[in-house]
């Protein structure tokens, strides 16, 4: 439909090479659109503002030349600087088997430093809820290109004891010099917490259990966890890492904490006030996203019946009772998984900004 829109509009050429003959395709002066084939092409495009579509072959080679360029591109693909705008497709499902929507791969989640960019996420995503793996992407020059895999000893497709993973979460600890992902595990009859961990965002150790629980009468015992490290160099708590999570058993927002790169945790720590769902003291808090404040102070954002955070200033030792931020207008929309989940982010100078 997009193709027949574009050519009926007039305002693209469109340019392509038989499918099994790779080759030199070359554009026009106008506005192009240019598709590769399955083999490894070398497109040129002469000027306009081109559509350049090479993803899915082997390893291509694009120039762009004059205008304002879009090009959907393999990880390993070989894009030209004058080319403006890239989307590269950095891992594919790989998997097969197991009763999960294969060629699927959902809810990413990545962080950065300096120029290495590292990524989790779903690989072949079960319709009633996580993934048959975890997936990693990384790169080493500021996302031009690209190495992937999937996280080991996790799921029985990677030699691991669960059945199912979800809920990745990326962040890095600039004292200890590491990478780590947290995951929430899904066994037959139990689910955890589990961190990975790697010195350069490719090589992953085996998972860290930070919590495990039989599940309950209503399913699992954890949901929703997110991981960040204090990294500010000022910050009197440089190197401590926080795993914040629905602890469902207790209908409560929880935090564990790790000073020594992920690989031993406190115990859970929950926020004090009384605010939460059926009496119960502490938020239930799905979709908790901590976050580091340059001077040390953690603040975690949630949702429950409305948006709050707590903070803690220790460390993760306490926390505080949960402070309203904004009233939460929500409604469930009939075969739509789409509850409203927050997403925030720290700037160098402490502003905290929510979505």
């Amino acid at each position: 439909m997009r193709l027949s829109g574009l050519l009926a509009a007039g305002s693209v050429a469109l340019v392509l090479a038989a499918p099994s003959v790779a080759g030199h395709i070359v554009g026009t002066r106008g506005p192009d659109l240019l598709l590769g084939t399955s083999r490894p092409d070398r497109i040129s495009s002469r000027g306009g503002s081109d559509r350049i579509d090479v993803a899915g072959g082997l390893r291509d080679t694009v120039s762009c030349g004059a205008g304002s360029d879009l090009v959907a591109a393999d990880a390993t693909d070989r894009i030209a600087r004058d080319c403006e705008r890239i989307s590269r497709r950095i891992s594919t499902d790989s998997l097969t088997g197991g009763g999960a929507q294969h060629a699927s791969e959902a809810e990413p989640d990545s962080f950065s430093r300096g120029k290495k960019v590292v990524a989790a996420f779903q690989v072949g995503r079960y319709d009633d809820g996580g993934a048959q793996a975890i997936g990693f992407a990384v790169s080493s020059d500021a996302g031009r290109t690209w190495r992937h895999g999937l996280l080991p000893r996790l799921t029985r497709s990677t030699s691991g004891p669960f059945l199912r993973a979800s809920d990745p979460a990326v962040a890095y600890d600039e004292r200890h010099g590491l990478w780590l992902v947290a995951t929430l595990a899904l066994g037959a009859s139990d689910s955890a917490l589990a961190v990975n961990r790697s010195s350069d965002g490719l090589h992953w150790s085996p998972p860290l259990l930070v919590a495990q629980k039989p599940n309950g009468p209503n399913g699992i015992m954890f949901d929703k966890e997110w991981i960040v490290c204090d990294n500010g160099g000022a910050s009197p708590f440089h190197g401590h890492c926080y795993l914040s999570y629905s602890d469902v058993e207790r209908l409560r927002l929880a935090t564990q904490t790790s000073t020594d790169g992920g690989r031993r945790w406190s115990a859970a720590v929950g926020s004090p006030d009384g605010a939460g769902r059926r009496g119960i003291a502490g938020p239930f808090a799905p979709g908790p996203q901590p976050v580091a404040l340059p001077n040390g102070t953690l603040v975690v954002p949630l949702y429950d019946d409305q948006i709050s955070v707590v903070l803690s200033t220790d460390g993760g030792a306490s926390f505080s009772a949960a402070i309203r931020v904004a009233p939460l207008s929500f409604r469930n929309s009939a075969g739509l998984r789409a509850p409203p989940l927050l997403s925030a982010e720290v700037g160098a100078g402490g502003t905290v900004a929510m979505a």
